[in-house]
Protein backbone atom coordinates (compact mmCIF):
# COMPACT_ATOMS: atom_id res chain seq x y z
CA UNK A 1 0.00 0.00 0.00
CA UNK A 2 2.90 2.38 0.71
CA UNK A 3 4.08 1.97 -2.88
CA UNK A 4 0.65 2.91 -4.20
CA UNK A 5 0.48 5.94 -1.94
CA UNK A 6 3.93 7.10 -3.06
CA UNK A 7 2.93 6.66 -6.69
CA UNK A 8 -0.28 8.60 -6.06
CA UNK A 9 1.64 11.49 -4.51
CA UNK A 10 4.18 11.53 -7.36
CA UNK A 11 1.45 11.57 -10.01
CA UNK A 12 -0.50 14.23 -8.10
CA UNK A 13 2.60 16.45 -8.06
CA UNK A 14 2.95 16.01 -11.82
CA UNK A 15 -0.69 16.99 -12.23
CA UNK A 16 -0.19 20.11 -10.11
CA UNK A 17 2.87 21.10 -12.14
CA UNK A 18 0.90 20.79 -15.37
CA UNK A 19 -1.85 22.95 -13.89
CA UNK A 20 0.63 25.58 -12.75
CA UNK A 21 2.19 25.69 -16.22
CA UNK A 22 -1.23 26.29 -17.76
CA UNK A 23 -1.97 29.07 -15.33
CA UNK A 24 1.41 30.72 -16.00
CA UNK A 25 0.59 30.67 -19.71
CA UNK A 26 -2.90 32.06 -19.05
CA UNK A 27 -4.33 28.94 -20.69
CA UNK A 28 -7.61 27.45 -19.46
CA UNK A 29 -7.05 24.27 -17.49
CA UNK A 30 -9.84 22.59 -19.42
CA UNK A 31 -7.87 23.02 -22.67
CA UNK A 32 -4.77 21.23 -21.37
CA UNK A 33 -4.96 17.66 -22.69
CA UNK A 34 -1.89 16.52 -20.75
CA UNK A 35 -3.49 17.81 -17.55
CA UNK A 36 -6.72 15.95 -18.32
CA UNK A 37 -4.82 12.69 -18.91
CA UNK A 38 -2.83 13.18 -15.71
CA UNK A 39 -5.99 13.95 -13.75
CA UNK A 40 -7.57 10.73 -15.00
CA UNK A 41 -4.46 8.80 -13.96
CA UNK A 42 -4.63 10.33 -10.47
CA UNK A 43 -8.34 9.51 -10.25
CA UNK A 44 -7.62 5.88 -11.10
CA UNK A 45 -4.91 5.69 -8.45
CA UNK A 46 -7.25 7.21 -5.86
CA UNK A 47 -9.87 4.59 -6.76
CA UNK A 48 -7.31 1.80 -6.36
CA UNK A 49 -6.21 3.22 -3.01
CA UNK A 50 -9.77 3.50 -1.71
CA UNK A 51 -10.58 -0.08 -2.74
CA UNK A 52 -7.57 -1.37 -0.79
CA UNK A 53 -8.41 0.50 2.40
Amino acid sequence: MDGLLKKLERERRKMNELGEQSLKNNAPLSDNKKLKRQSKKVDQLITQYMKRR
